[in-house]
């Protein structure tokens, strides 16, 4: 079987409410319409992974970034990652997100994570993504806490170094990148609208509920992250 990474169009919103409703059933997962707003938005570039024998055919993950401001330089902001529970740990969220991170070049990219979700966060600092905060109950309705992360081409050259600096001396001297986490905006405990995105980004490695995988592997604005990547 082979799995491809492509665009996400507006003909695969069905699809991903689908596997919202499984991966992040306790933290608002977002419905069609939401897909489709989103998908319809400009400064936003959402990724599709595909699996099938003759080169992909059945939408099993998705990912999605947005362009921070209306002039540069630009920031991004993970959106959401996640990945059919049937395809978790094969991979498919790193390579979601590293087409995220690819479309956002060197700039400085922003994400939020459970503080539960520990596989995903350690996907994230191995692409060298720090720790800058914490919001606390940010995940509704299930009041979960979220880590705000950090990418910024500082951060990328510091995690180069210390790899470097592990081949040479050994693991004894590695030293591990600080964290950094993304966000949502909450009005009366739902997620909302802002600035022309919606606010309630999830990170998931895709196990597990939240935009970034699954809870192991990633997902955001609440940025959602599910399990297994």
């Amino acid at each position: 079987m082979t799995i491809t990474i492509g665009a996400l169009t507006v003909a695969d919103a069905d699809r991903c409410a689908e596997l919202e409703a499984v991966l992040f059933p306790g933290d608002d997962p977002w419905p069609t319409a939401a897909f489709v707003r989103e998908l319809g938005a400009t400064h936003n570039h959402y990724v599709a992974a595909r699996a099938g024998a003759d080169g992909g055919d059945t939408l099993i993950g998705y990912g999605g970034i947005s362009r921070l401001g209306r002039t540069p330089p630009f920031e991004y902001e993970v959106h959401t990652i996640g990945v059919d529970p049937a395809y978790q740990r094969r991979g498919v969220g790193r390579r979601l997100l590293d087409e995220l991170l690819n479309f956002a070049a060197d700039a400085v990219v922003h994400l939020e994570v459970r503080t539960d979700n520990l596989r995903a966060q350690e996907l994230y600092k191995r692409h060298a993504f720090t720790q800058v905060g914490i919001r606390r109950g940010y995940y509704q309705p299930s009041g979960a806490d979220a880590l705000v992360m950090r990418r910024s081409l500082r951060d990328k050259d510091n995690s180069v170094r210390n790899a470097h600096s592990t081949r040479r001396n050994g693991p004894s001297l590695q030293r591990e990148a600080p964290c950094k986490v993304r966000f949502t905006i909450v009005a009366d405990g739902k997620r909302a609208l802002s600035a022309g995105r919606m606010g309630g980004k999830k990170c998931s490695l895709l196990t597990s509920p939240r935009r970034n995988l699954g809870e192991g592997e990633d997902s955001s604005h609440s940025f959602k992250n599910s399990d297994a990547l």
